[in-house]
């Protein structure tokens, strides 16, 4: 079993959905520890037969393995901010939505009454200036 199966495996009993950023940051660590393990073992077979590793190569390796890491936790982290952004624009939107359907509704309200007193007063001036007759 991977390490990401085995953290997925521990968020679910943890409660942590995959949405949250603690998801976001245990996942992006996980796949820069396991990239750091792949490329130490590359390292290890490329220098197979070697008794250790020269100063050289072992300052080659750990620019290896936080380059790698570096790597991982950038696009993790990049995601996040996309989905980040994405919630915001769809909130703005929906706020929106939210104060022109309010501001339309007053409106139409206010609109209404205003109308209705209107008519009001104008069909009593017709009546006072026709002396109470019904006019055409």
């Amino acid at each position: 079993m991977s390490l990401a199966e085995q953290l997925e495996d521990y968020c679910r009993e943890a409660g942590i959905k995959r949405d949250t950023p603690l998801y976001a940051a245990l996942s992006t660590t996980v796949r820069a520890a396991e990239a750091a393990m792949a490329a130490a073992g590359m390292a290890q077979q490329a220098i197979a037969g070697a008794r250790g590793l020269t100063p050289d190569g072992e300052a080659a390796l750990v620019r290896r393995v936080a380059g790698t890491a570096g790597a991982a936790t950038r696009e993790g982290m990049a995601r996040m901010a996309r989905d980040i952004r994405w919630g915001v624009v769809v909130g703005i939107v929906g706020a929106c939505v939210v104060a022109m359907s309010a501001a339309w509704g007053t409106g139409y309200y206010m609109g209404q009454g205003a109308g209705t007193v209107s008519v009001q007063i104008t069909d009593k001036g017709a009546q006072t200036l026709c002396g109470g007759r019904p006019h055409a």
